[in-house]
């Protein structure tokens, strides 16, 4: 029985963090025995609950607790813990976790590798810490990728072997959930008969709030009962969040636009509003496209990343980050002109389970040790 190792930085939120996590419970169910390797403590995330129930799946939790300043020793000695479970492999999914699984490693015949849930290009690798990372990531010996786009672009990044790195795709899973509804009016004390905007996405750079402001502020202007939501995380980033602000203020639109944080009951709050617009500046997949897909509601975004490749069977537009006149343009198409009458709501992939992708992923074990 192989014994395999994921390394995650926390196991109570994040869709990377998730999707290892459920790998994890899968992989148990192929038969192998898996530990989650959290990097740090209970303490930091209070999710302790959450790891004596996961406990209940998984064969062990054991836990790195990183923090060279105030707890070195207790760092050092959790990583040769680990070390002494002699795992035959060990997966991780980032820059910190990379730096680990490298630790845990050096020396043994474990073997790494790399699960990529983003792409990098080259410009993105500019300073001395980028140039060790690299280096660290060619010595893996694996990697997979998220999308196709992603699997070409890291490869010309990184120099990745083309025999030791292929895709394996997101989690589609269709799930089937009780339709609730969603007090869309009375939360967000909306008029009767508002139009409404919607934006899911954490509240960082990288998924161009910004950019969704200068599509919108125009419309809005030009109707008063349009209305713009932004669900997501707006503690990620205070300076950025602070920046969006003043700039709902320069456009005079702030009474028209709200940030709702996060949001649990994301796909009926789909069912309420008239689109989705997400001009991303880096989007490696996008799970809110197949949200919005699978909810019947048009999606305006940005060609980046995945997801062309997440569209392309879809009769969505997707604009360059250049071209936000088109971008709006399209979306008054939707909200004015019933362009919603002829949309093809497909995605490009087929439904896959976590249990797919871990079947997948077991392959790859199998290649590591032929």
């Amino acid at each position: 029985m192989k014994r395999i190792g994921i390394v995650v930085n926390r196991i109570d939120r994040g869709a990377a963090e998730l999707l290892e996590v459920h790998l994890a419970q899968e992989l148990v169910k192929l038969g192998y025995y898996v530990c989650i390797i959290p990097l740090y403590s209970v303490d930091r995330f209070q999710d302790r609950e959450i790891e004596e129930n996961l406990l209940r799946y998984v064969s062990a939790i054991s836990r790195v607790e990183y923090d060279l300043k105030s707890k070195p020793l207790r760092l050092f000695s959790n990583l040769l813990h680990i070390r002494k479970m002699h795992l035959d492999i060990i997966i991780s999914h980032n820059r910190g976790t990379d730096f680990v699984t490298f630790l845990l490693a050096l020396g043994t015949k474990t073997k790494k590798i790399k699960a990529f849930h983003e792409y990098y290009e080259p410009i993105d690798l500019s300073s001395p810490k980028d140039y060790v990372w690299s280096w660290i990531i060619q010595s893996f010996d694996y990697s997979y990728h998220i999308t196709q786009h992603s699997l070409v672009t890291n490869r010309e990044t990184f120099q990745l072997d083309k025999d030791k790195s292929s895709v394996v795709l997101n989690v589609l899973e269709k799930r089937e959930e009780r339709r609730e509804s969603f007090p869309l009016q009375s939360r967000f004390q909306l008029p009767k008969g508002a139009r409404v905007i919607l934006t899911v996405a954490r509240i960082v750079p990288n998924k161009g709030i910004e950019l969704n402001i200068d599509i919108v502020a125009p419309l809005l202007k030009e109707d008063p009962n349009l209305y713009y939501l932004i669900a997501g995380d707006t503690e990620l980033n205070p300076n950025y969040y602070a920046m969006l602000i003043e700039k709902l203020k320069e456009y005079q639109i702030e009474k028209q636009v709200q940030f709702i944080g996060f949001q649990k009951s994301i796909t009926s709050l789909m069912r309420e509003v008239n689109l989705l617009l997400h001009f991303a500046r880096h989007e490696a997949f996008g799970l809110v496209l197949i949200e919005a897909i699978n909810t019947s509601l048009p999606i305006v975004g940005s060609a980046v990343g995945g997801m062309p490749d997440l569209l392309k069977y879809s009769s969505f537009r997707l604009f360059g980050l250049n071209q936000l006149n088109e971008a709006r343009e399209e979306v008054r198409a939707y909200l004015y002109f019933n362009k919603k009458e002829n949309a093809v709501f497909r995605s490009g992939f087929e439904d896959r389970t976590h249990a797919d992708r871990a079947q997948e992923i077991s392959v790859i074990f199998d290649k590591l040790y032929c």
